[in-house]
């Protein structure tokens, strides 16, 4: 079998390297939302996990629900992205109260782990997920 190619007009040549160009851009776009950026920069924990509780507060109340937050002190000097954290701990807290009942309770629990980390929970006493073994 032979293949036999004919050389592109110009305008054809140059409709082929725009598409090429086009996808090189797409493909460098999608990798650049697909990595994400962290900015991080000293935080307050407490203050931090206060406005997302604060952002959430109209949920609690309209279902009489208590949110206890308990910052181990010692979970201070903090650098890390603040917008992903109250992202994260967001959606915790709002899928905590989605699933507790009226007159319930949540509580948001920071304490360290290891020299280098902290443990941030969310618990709630909703009816949580069956474990299976």
């Amino acid at each position: 079998m032979e293949i036999s190619l004919s050389p592109l007009s110009t305008d054809e040549g140059t409709l082929v390297l725009s598409a090429i160009r086009d996808t090189t851009e797409r493909q460098r776009a999608a990798t650049q939302l697909a990595r994400p950026e962290f900015h991080p920069e000293p935080i307050d924990l407490p203050h931090l996990v206060g406005e997302v509780r604060d952002i959430l507060r109209a949920v609690s109340a309209a279902k009489h629900i208590a949110i206890d937050v308990a910052i181990d002190p010692s979970c201070s000097g903090l650098e890390l992205d603040p917008s992903k954290l109250k992202q994260v701990l967001f959606k915790y807290l709002s899928n905590a109260l989605k699933f507790t009942p009226d007159h319930g309770r949540v509580v948001i629990r920071a304490r360290p782990e290891g020299p280098d980390a902290f443990r941030l929970e969310v618990e709630d006493s909703g009816i949580g997920s069956e474990q299976t073994t």
